[in-house]
């Protein structure tokens, strides 16, 4: 196949480019949904608009800003490029809301797995994080349906084990 008409590619490629622009400048939700990511295109709050106490989002985002910069020392030092963060509370008080300011702020996409999601197994746990593009935030919800005694939706505990979860 030819090409010859030079202002048909231009016409191309543009409208592949806005696009691209239209779907994919903005930060996005991505929800693991048991074997694939479902793509929920939503424009992340500013983080300004959280009403956290005085100094605790400047604190996290100045921390997660040192972290980003410091990609490039963690490979040469061989340490896995990775940082955690626990958030705990009552539902409601604004964890979500907190963690979409955050991947606004740092212009990163969300990922969110559900641990106590029916199906949920270390392996499937493991195949999804392995599918996460770099610079993405990953959230894990349901963190404490690892616990064993811990029960979630339907009366089913996680498939995912607790060592699973620290090595992740």
């Amino acid at each position: 196949f030819l090409l010859q008409d030079k202002a048909f590619l231009d016409d191309v490629v543009a409208n592949g480019m806005k696009l691209y622009q239209e779907n994919c400048s903005e930060p996005r939700v991505h929800v693991w949904e048991g074997d694939w990511w479902d793509d929920i295109k939503v424009k992340l709050r500013p983080l300004s608009s959280v009403d956290l106490p005085e100094g605790v989002a400047d604190s996290v985002v100045s921390d997660l800003r040192k972290f980003v910069d410091a990609e490039e020392k963690y490979k040469v030092l061989g340490i896995p490029y990775r940082k955690g963060i626990l958030l705990h509370g009552v539902p409601g008080s604004g964890k979500t809301s907190f963690i979409a300011g955050i991947a606004s702020e740092l212009d990163m996409s969300l990922y969110l797995i559900n641990l106590g999601d029916k199906g949920m197994t270390d392996g499937t746990l493991q195949k999804a994080l392995r599918s996460v593009p770099p610079h993405s935030m990953i959230v894990l919800e349901d963190v404490d349906a690892v616990a064993p005694k811990r029960e979630v939706e339907g009366g089913l505990f996680s498939g995912v084990s607790f060592p699973t979860l620290l090595n992740v």
